[in-house]
């Protein structure tokens, strides 16, 4: 018989009925939470591309400030409920931007590999049928963002592309494209926001393809979040 943890880590098994119960909410509704709970408490600290003019340090308030901004960014750009959208980026604070201006907004993140090349990009982006895709220009010498162009020339579903960064290629920069959701009324986000239901998908996330082409598989709000709840749980956070 094989031991379900080795000596030393079996308090990590969760017993049957322990843990924090299962919760009704959105990506949205938990970052609302969180606002409501502690707003001037710091999020996001992040510092390790200031070099690129990547740094962050939010209070919750900040962060869902800045996340009602993308949502409403979305909208203007013409993102529908449900519709789909990359990112490929590493670990930056605008991927959290992202995550949670997209559930504000209804829309669905497709999250790329940041190691990916540029066959992988253009078949995941091809089989989601994203409508736009957010790009950190350049990773570990790489430069994604020309990647990003030769991957999505063939792609007639995909409308925008905005850098992380400057912008490019007559592509604004990410501070313009955010400019854009500006004279979006707030009381439309929040239509959007207040129609989300926990069993719709927040994500779509594409298996490794050890065995075959990457498969996308749908994650929804309550899932997400409840995982996390229950990590964090699981590992005293």
């Amino acid at each position: 018989m094989v031991p379900l943890a080795a000596p030393g880590i079996s308090h990590w098994l969760p017993e049957p009925g322990v843990g924090p119960p299962l919760r009704d909410l959105t990506v949205g509704a938990l970052l609302d939470e969180a606002v409501a709970r502690w707003p001037d408490r710091e999020a996001v600290v992040f510092s390790a591309y200031e070099d690129l003019g990547i740094a962050a340090r939010w209070s919750y308030a900040e962060l869902e400030a800045r996340a009602r901004r993308v949502g409403r960014a979305l909208i203007a750009a013409g993102i529908e409920p449900g519709e789909r959208f990359g990112i490929w980026a590493t670990n930056i604070p605008e991927w959290l931007e992202l995550q949670f201006g997209a559930a504000y907004a209804g829309a669905v993140v497709v999250p790329l590999n940041p190691l990916y090349r540029t066959s992988e990009v253009e078949f995941v982006l091809g089989k989601s049928r994203a409508a736009a895709c957010f790009v950190l220009p350049e990773n570990r010498g790489a430069s994604l963002w020309a990647m990003a162009v030769e991957a999505t020339a063939g792609l007639d579903h995909l409308r925008l592309m905005v850098p992380l960064g400057p912008g490019r290629d007559g592509a604004p920069s990410w501070e313009e494209w955010l400019a854009t959701g500006d004279a979006v009324d707030e009381d439309r986000l929040e239509r959007r926001r207040r129609a989300v239901r926990s069993g719709d998908t927040s994500q779509i996330q594409f298996t490794s393809g050890t065995t075959g082409f990457p498969k996308g598989a749908e994650l929804s709000h309550g899932g997400i979040v409840n995982d996390a709840r229950l990590f964090a749980d699981r590992a005293m956070l």
